[in-house]
């Protein structure tokens, strides 16, 4: 998260980062475009389980700057950040031989960060993984 603070001193610009930890459950149903080759829709649930919040501070070209005091705090599940992410995900599958395979996904959360809802921000990401089938 980026945001800018201007006083009688000049412009300063503040960087949030969380680091977030999540118990990830998902399911997918897959549509076989050919034999080795299938498209996946699912739905997930993230339950969170801890986290990291910091901020660090820029001026405007970009240098950082400290000047300000920078922080790294444990992240209030319910206070700081939702403690449950609902969203949906898409993909496909590669299947390199009956036992490998080749997967990517890209999930997208419906349920915002913010617990205030004051605040529009998503958890999404992308997936590339290989696997073998015993």
């Amino acid at each position: 998260m980026k945001d800018q603070y201007e006083d009688p001193l000049g412009s300063v610009k503040a960087k949030g980062t969380y680091h977030l930890n999540y118990l990830d459950v998902k399911t997918s149903a897959n549509y076989f475009v050919s034999d080795v080759l299938s498209l996946n829709l699912g739905a997930g649930l993230l339950i969170l389980l801890n986290g990291k919040n910091t901020l660090d501070y820029y001026d405007v070209t970009g240098t950082y700057v400290g000047l300000f005091e920078d922080f790294e705090d444990d992240a209030e599940i319910g206070e700081d950040i939702n403690g449950i992410d609902f969203g949906v995900s898409l993909g496909s599958t590669f299947y390199n031989t009956e036992k490998l395979f080749l997967d990517a996904n890209y999930y997208l959360g419906l349920v915002t960060f913010d617990p205030d809802g004051d605040d529009l921000i998503y958890n999404n990401s992308i997936t590339v993984s290989c696997g073998y089938v015993f």
